[in-house]
């Protein structure tokens, strides 16, 4: 089984197996066999990767409370 994407290796231990996506979404009546399983697991990862991201550079980008710039915001 080959991912479609192996270069994405963002998380270092994936706590999801792809034995336990299948069953997953088997309970949610779909069926999936073990290399789209693994393509399904890479793109969450990778969303969820992105949003991690994006919430890190969104909270360097807010002023500090101490900040001029933020006393002038609250003004």
């Amino acid at each position: 089984m080959q991912s479609l994407l192996p270069q994405i290796q963002h998380f270092k231990d994936r706590s999801v197996s792809v034995k336990k996506a299948i069953d997953i979404l088997s309970q949610n009546r779909i069926l999936v066999d073990e290399e789209d399983a693994a393509i399904i697991l890479d793109f969450l990862y990778l969303i969820a990767k992105s949003s991690i991201n994006i919430e890190v550079k969104s909270s360097r980008n807010k002023p500090e409370r101490n900040s001029n710039h933020y006393k002038a915001l609250q003004t």
